[in-house]
């Protein structure tokens, strides 16, 4: 291949393991839990049933009903509607993503990471409640972590062009890229010109090897410019404003002595939750110039 023909990657849970695992885990976690609320809540209708406590038995029955079938009218048109209702491989962008994705989400995996999860939750709560809430926050905060390794573009160099999921952006603005290869994936990170790039700039990418080689060569091949770029004051403003709010609001959280109820696994879990997001929102304003 020509080292100026475009070179196009996709790094998700269909070609790596640790995004996999992770979207098994999430599966198992949530379905498992809704497995056992089926579960438990059919034992308590029987146990109900068998007691004669018919009126409970009847009120539960009615919030299943709206739960459950009655709930599906909602999507009746689609369900019957074939138009509305298109395959996999219409939810990707080319068909060869969606049968990747079939063949490695299988039914028998997925049933198998629900009843997975649902061990691990009576698990956990055998041990300790808390140790269940450990996990489940634990799992959430690997979601945007996956996502933001989930990544697929395309690299230009005739045209100088950088797309990264559904942005383009000029090599131009790019003054330089660190890499680092881990396994199969290179991990980058996109160095701005001053004043070249606002918030929604691609700047850490996964890639494929091949694209990584191919965005230092295009980088290398563009000639220096003298291109000077005024950054968007008005958005950096607001990002930090955003961020002293997140940030005062965990301070205050943390100073704030609790009552007698209080649970400091959830103080801490406030805490942290405002301070990472005031964090993110700091770092924005500042790579925003």
């Amino acid at each position: 291949m020509s080292v100026r023909e475009p070179v196009e990657w996709r790094i998700d849970a269909a070609s790596s393991w640790g995004l996999r695992a992770l979207v098994y885990v999430v599966v198992g976690l949530w379905g498992g839990g809704a497995l056992l609320v089926a579960v438990g809540t059919t034992f308590l209708g029987v146990s109900m049933g068998l007691g004669g406590e018919y009126g409970f038995l009847a009120f539960l029955g009615l919030l299943a009903l709206i739960g459950g079938p009655l709930s599906v009218l909602y999507l009746l048109p689609i369900l019957t509607d074939r138009e509305q209702r298109p395959p996999l491989a219409a939810l990707f962008a080319d068909e060869r993503v969606a049968e990747r994705y079939t063949a490695a989400f299988t039914r028998g995996r997925l049933f198998a990471a629900v009843l997975g999860g649902a061990l691990a939750i009576l698990a956990a709560l055998s041990v300790d409640p808390r140790a269940l809430f450990v996990l489940v926050v634990g799992t959430l905060l690997l979601i945007p972590l996956g996502s933001g390794v989930v990544s697929w573009g395309r690299i230009d160099p005739e045209e100088g062009t950088l797309t990264h999921r559904y942005r383009t952006i000029s090599l131009s603005r790019v003054e330089r890229v660190r890499r680092v290869d881990v396994g199969g994936v290179s991990l980058c990170w996109l160095s701005y010109r001053p004043g070249a790039a606002d918030v929604t700039s691609p700047r850490f990418l996964a890639t494929s090897p091949e694209a990584a080689d191919a965005i230092e060569r295009a980088l290398a091949a563009i000639p220096d410019i003298d291109d000077e770029y005024e950054p968007d004051r008005a958005v950096q403003a607001a990002l930090a404003v955003l961020a002293l709010c997140f940030l005062g609001l965990a301070g205050a959280v943390f100073l704030a002595e609790p009552g007698g109820a209080g649970d400091p696994v959830l103080k801490w879990y406030i805490v942290v939750g405002f301070g990472f997001f005031g964090t993110m929102l700091g770092l924005a304003a500042l790579v925003s110039g």
